[in-house]
């Protein structure tokens, strides 16, 4: 999307990039059985995968808050990212 070098002299002192990364949000009911909305987030998942590989993205990323939805994306397919997720608001 976009780039920012900033350089002192000859030398860069540091490189900025800005990408596009496809998200996975989503809400349960708890009405309904865990048996159930397990098998709802597979579904949920699995067209959220379609969907973003449809926009060439190469990854699907879920923000979570919840020890029992890392456990559960984990056992999907999900894996830890590098690093800790931080966000700026603007």
């Amino acid at each position: 999307m976009g780039a920012f070098v900033l350089e002192e002299g000859k030398k860069i002192v540091t490189v900025c990039g800005l990408r596009k990364i496809a998200e996975i949000v989503a809400v349960t009911n708890k009405d309904f059985s865990p048996r159930d909305r397990i098998r709802a987030l597979r579904c949920g998942a699995e067209a959220m995968m379609y969907l973003a590989n449809d926009a060439k993205f190469t990854q699907l990323h879920a923000f979570i808050q919840d020890e029992n939805w890392e456990k559960l994306l984990t056992k999907i397919g999900f894996n830890p990212t590098k690093g800790k997720s931080l966000v700026l608001e603007i």
